[in-house]
């Protein structure tokens, strides 16, 4: 318990260290799919998780294109596009475990 929370730790304080204050929607897109892996019925919890991650990261880039068109930042949409595919992965890994 005392590894994971350390490694937790410094992971979060990577993350503001690199995206400041943009490390809150990186934790917000994570706690919804947490939230929807819990509250979704066991038969829609793929497709509830993959709409919530897609739809964030659409208006994620849309966002990023709009305020930084062309430019090269470093912001939170490229962590937002792993987040996606892991959330996605485990629910859909979910899914088949009760099916």
């Amino acid at each position: 318990a005392v590894v994971s929370t350390q490694s937790t730790g410094v992971g979060i304080a990577f993350c503001v260290f690199c995206f400041k204050y943009q490390v809150f929607l990186l934790l917000l897109d994570t706690g919804v799919c947490y939230l929807l892996l819990h509250l979704s019925p066991a038969r829609l919890v793929h497709l509830t998780v993959f709409w919530w991650a897609i739809i964030f990261m659409s208006v994620s880039h849309i966002y990023r294109m709009y305020t930084d068109y062309n430019g090269y930042h470093l912001d939170f949409t490229g962590p937002t596009m792993i987040i996606t595919m892991k959330v996605t992965s485990l629910a859909c890994s979910l899914y088949d475990g009760t099916h």
